[in-house]
């Protein structure tokens, strides 16, 4: 195997155990029953400063981009990412009508909490799908909204 595609590798298998090592959770995988929070206890000085920190960064690495870009290598990264940039319409697409399946069959919209209970929900999703199948940029807007029109 090429150094290269070692490389991809480890970094693909690196973003798909990041959650593992971070402990990360979902809320409906929790069991532990819920508890609402006071506005007060969530604001609290440590999440502010660190939302700050995170502006602040955030606005910093923006300045940063142009100097960044002058390294071989970032130009290399952004010039291969770019020939992606083609199928990404595509990919969200197909990949919205994929997640829908998943979730029209887990009787669920959206996240857990939204179950599907009627047949008329049902269908409409697999209607939103079938429109999501079309390969036309007007399809992806009509799906968008009636899906829009099942989350009301």
């Amino acid at each position: 195997m090429a150094l290269k595609n070692r490389i991809v590798l480890l970094y693909i298998t690196l973003i798909v155990l990041t959650p593992f090592g971070a402990y990360a959770h979902v809320k409906w995988f929790a069991q532990e029953e819920p508890i609402k929070e006071s506005i007060e206890t969530i604001l609290s000085p440590l999440f502010l400063a660190l939302a700050l920190f995170i502006a602040i960064l955030l606005g910093i690495l923006t300045q940063l981009l142009p100097s960044v870009m002058k390294f071989p290598f970032a130009q290399r990264m952004d010039k291969t990412l770019a020939g992606y940039r083609k199928w990404s319409r595509y990919l969200l697409k197909y990949g919205t009508a994929l997640a829908l399946v998943l979730q029209v069959l887990s009787y669920s919209m959206f996240a857990p909490e939204f179950k599907v209970t009627t047949t008329a929900e049902i269908v409409w999703i697999w209607v939103a799908i079938l429109i999501l199948l079309i390969p036309h940029h007007i399809a992806t807007k009509i799906a968008s909204m009636s899906l829009l029109v099942l989350f009301f």
